[in-house]
């Protein structure tokens, strides 16, 4: 509740919408399919292993699914890799979390209660991901609207923080997806926002977000 949702949203923030438009089934392929056959993989693994039982193989596949594309985008700055595989990467990074995160909390309830419901599981898979992606994105835009209509530095920077907290905290309240709210939040408050500021709030707002 405290590093997430800041760390999530400067990321978003960054994106460029056009990028994510033109790569998005690239991005849903590794950041859905992709994070669940990888938690398949490692509880298959450990299962087969003998190391875990199948329900807690699986919760730990789940916790460590998502990768943390960090040091790797780090390095493709440096190098300059071609701006498709960037997009990729970064954009599949911050939706898989929100994925992992799902996928942990389906995992570990059929670990508690020792019962599964495919279609139950899909739907509230749907539920929560929808759910997180709407609140995100019509906070977001609720923020781009009042900062268009402010020219003030301090309080444009300071709704943007609240932006990043309130997605999350009531993402979280309504029983859907932080991460995910955060995300859709941060792309829209990236792409749309700046496009009300002053010169001197976009170098202050961008300078804020990357300390």
């Amino acid at each position: 509740t405290i590093f997430v949702p800041p760390l999530v949203f400067e990321a978003a923030f960054q994106l460029n919408l056009a990028e994510i438009r033109r790569n998005l089934v690239g991005i849903l392929l590794l950041a859905v399919p992709g994070v669940l056959v990888t938690m398949l993989l490692v509880g298959g693994i450990l299962a087969g292993s003998n190391t875990l039982s199948w329900p807690i193989a699986l919760v730990f596949g789940a916790l460590i699914s998502a990768t943390d594309p960090v040091a790797v985008v780090a390095v493709f700055r440096v190098i300059g890799v071609p701006k498709r595989l960037a997009v990729l990467v970064e954009s599949e990074s911050l939706f898989n979390d929100g994925t992992a995160i799902v996928l942990f909390n389906l995992v570990l309830a059929i670990a508690i209660t020792g019962q599964f419901d495919a279609v139950a599981g899909v739907v509230d898979f749907v539920r929560v991901s929808a759910g997180g992606i709407a609140v995100g994105v019509v906070l977001g835009w609720l923020t781009s609207y009042l900062i268009g209509r402010v020219d003030d530095y301090l309080i444009e920077t300071t709704l943007t923080t609240v932006l990043a907290f309130g997605a999350y905290l009531v993402a979280e309240r309504l029983d859907f997806s932080g991460v995910l709210a955060v995300v859709s939040a941060g792309i829209i408050a990236g792409n749309f926002g700046p496009q009300g500021m002053s010169p001197t709030t976009r170098i202050v707002l961008f300078n804020f977000w990357e300390y």
